[in-house]
């Protein structure tokens, strides 16, 4: 992933954006140094949720953005088809990242292969 993200950038012209491997428990980043952190389809992959959000909150500029994003999943739904997030879930993550400090926490759905997103800021100073 972190050469196909290298490879995105450079192609796309993007000269300001750095990729480091780490895990969401434990980022990798000093304090209050990030503008945006997003997790595409990776949440599913955290050991713990609330710490990983923690962490993000942590390197995130006052005023700075998160955003996650997962296929939306059917209630119910078993095997590959429940990789996601059902819209249920969604709102409890929404509450979950409004409890580590959050604002402005909302979801989104959208595209052509349904996607949910919840979009939070880490307060200004």
């Amino acid at each position: 992933m972190l050469f196909l993200a290298r490879v995105m950038s450079v192609t796309s012209g993007s000269r300001k954006t750095a990729w480091t491997q780490g895990r969401a428990e434990a980022l990798p980043l000093p304090d209050a140094c990030a503008t945006v952190v997003w997790a595409v389809s990776s949440l599913h992959d955290w050991a713990r949720k609330s710490k990983g959000l923690a962490e993000i909150h942590r390197v995130l500029i006052p005023g700075g953005r998160l955003l996650v994003a997962e296929r939306l999943a059917a209630d119910g739904a078993h095997g590959h088809a429940a990789h996601g997030l059902t819209s249920r879930e969604a709102s409890a993550l929404a509450g979950e990242i409004a409890a580590t400090g959050f604002v402005d926490v909302d979801t989104v759905q959208m595209g052509r292969q349904p996607m949910i997103m919840v979009r939070a800021r880490r307060p200004r100073l």
